[in-house]
C-alpha cells in the first residue's frame, strides 16, 4: 500500500509539471522547432529538459544539438540590432516607445 501511495505521488508530481510546462509553452510551441528549443532552453532551469522535450514533440537530442551549433546570420544580425534598440532605449531614459525609436 505505501508503495502504491509513493507511485501514486510520483506521478501526480510529473503530471502537475507537465500541466504547467504546457501553460508556458502554449505560446512557442506554435513556432515550429526553433521556438520550441528556445523556450525549453528558457525553462530548462525550472522543469528537466527531458519532460520540457516532450510537449513540443521534440527529441533530447534536436534540442541538444541545436544548443551546441554556433549563432547563425541572421541570429547575429538580430543580436546586433536589438543591442542598438537597448541603446537607444537607454539613451532616452527609457522613455520613448517603438514609434520614437531611430529607424536602424
Amino acid at each position: 500500500m505505501a508503495a502504491e501511495l509513493k507511485r501514486s505521488r510520483r506521478e501526480n508530481e510529473i503530471l502537475k509539471q507537465q500541466r504547467d510546462i504546457l501553460k508556458r509553452a502554449t505560446f512557442f510551441c506554435q513556432g515550429g522547432k526553433s521556438m520550441s528549443f528556445k523556450f525549453i532552453d528558457q525553462a530548462k532551469e525550472v522543469f528537466p529538459a527531458e519532460r520540457l522535450c516532450r510537449v513540443p514533440g521534440v527529441s533530447t537530442s534536436g534540442y541538444f544539438a541545436w544548443r551546441s551549433r554556433p549563432a547563425g546570420r541572421r541570429q547575429r544580425e538580430d543580436m546586433v540590432l536589438l543591442a542598438h534598440v537597448r541603446a537607444a532605449c537607454a539613451g532616452s531614459n527609457e522613455t520613448y516607445g517603438i514609434s520614437r525609436l531611430p529607424v536602424f
